[in-house]
């Protein structure tokens, strides 16, 4: 199933185009007329709905035959939106059921769950005798109330709406997509989604992805860089994210980030041509720092700090050349970028 051909004059989908939200398709399948039907009688016309059931497989299936493409295939967007497709991934959870020759919620749990420790999050969205799931709630205006929501049956929609976990659970996987040494797929491969927007949202610095349906709402944002993350998880489906993310932001990114090297003598070295055979010098006099790079056209001119960890030498002039220094992570071994190219110090 490496791509689905639709009805009309479209290309096939690929699986990457599902997993990118690039393949055109719309938000839903028709086959899920009555799902949303029964949640618009439930908000609009404030009727009782006793469950919100999605289409179940046969009827999904039979529906892709008629499905077109809402709007052209790798559609320019901004890097921080996207056309989501709750229809992509669930025609993605039954490419891998057919791959795996398994159902989806087993491969999901023996293939990720397992490996990850992940021993509070599965594929349902009802409680049973084994497990218990929260209940949903939305506000009712009218009332001033929060009132229970219906409960909700996946069905073939399972794999874009269908998962439950725990902070706890969550924060492991968080873990996983920043260590890049877990069981389940090497760093390239994590990068590789991070970078395509592979199940996240891309809205630099932070990784995102937020999934909601009728009575709840949640979200994981995860800093690549810096290496920390944070989870949000509600039982209402009237919540907004920016506040608590500016406020979780706030608390947490100072103890994170990185400060700027101030210490003269990290910077005093020689350096050399990363591939080549050129270097220079730099040095330290009466309390400042001296290069001997371009030294004829900046003779004696010391540098001069502008923003973190980056220099510039400057003439009489204004014209300036700009030293751009990379600490590793233990904050002492340097590169730089200095004239679009790549120097070590020694």
């Amino acid at each position: 199933m490496a791509g689905l051909t639709f009805d009309g004059p479209t290309e096939a989908a690929s699986l990457l185009e599902f997993a990118t939200h690039t393949s055109g398709l719309p938000r839903n399948s028709p086959s899920e007329f009555n799902l949303f039907r029964n949640a618009e009688k439930l908000l609009v016309e404030q009727k009782e709905v006793a469950t919100l059931n999605s289409s179940d497989k046969a009827s999904f299936l039979n529906a892709l035959g008629k499905i077109k493409k809402e709007y052209p295939a790798f559609d320019y967007l901004p890097t921080d939106q996207r056309h989501y497709s709750n229809l992509g991934y669930s025609l993605l959870g039954l490419a891998l059921e057919k791959a795996a020759k398994t159902s989806y919620e087993n491969y999901i749990k023996s293939a990720i769950c397992e490996p990850l420790g992940l021993s509070n999050t599965g594929v349902a969205t009802l409680s049973s005798k084994e497990n218990t799931i929260a209940i949903g709630y939305r506000y009712a205006a009218t009332q001033q109330a929060f009132i229970r929501t219906p409960e909700f049956h996946a069905n073939a929609m399972a794999p874009a709406s269908g998962m439950y976990a725990t902070a706890r659970d969550l924060a492991k996987f968080i873990s996983a997509h920043l260590t890049y040494n877990n069981s389940l797929l090497p760093a390239r491969s994590i990068r590789m989604m991070q970078s395509f927007g592979i199940g996240w949202q891309r809205d630099y610095p932070y990784l995102r992805h937020e999934g909601a349906m009728l009575g709840f709402r949640c979200e994981i944002v995860i800093h690549p860089k810096l290496e920390i993350g944070w989870v949000i998880l509600t039982n209402t489906s009237d919540f907004e994210f920016n506040r608590f993310d500016a406020y979780i932001a706030k608390l947490v990114l100072p103890a994170f980030t990185e400060a700027p090297i101030t210490d003269l003598a990290q910077y005093i070295g020689n350096y050399s041509l990363v591939g080549g055979a050129a270097s220079f010098r730099i040095y330290q006099e009466d309390g400042k720092l001296y290069t001997t790079y371009l030294a004829d056209r900046f003779p004696h001119t010391a540098l001069q700090f502008s923003g973190s960890n980056t220099m510039v030498l400057t003439d009489q002039t204004g014209r300036s050349v700009r030293f751009e220094f990379i600490p590793d992570k233990k904050r002492k071994t340097l590169l730089l970028n200095l004239n679009q190219l790549l120097w070590k110090k020694d």
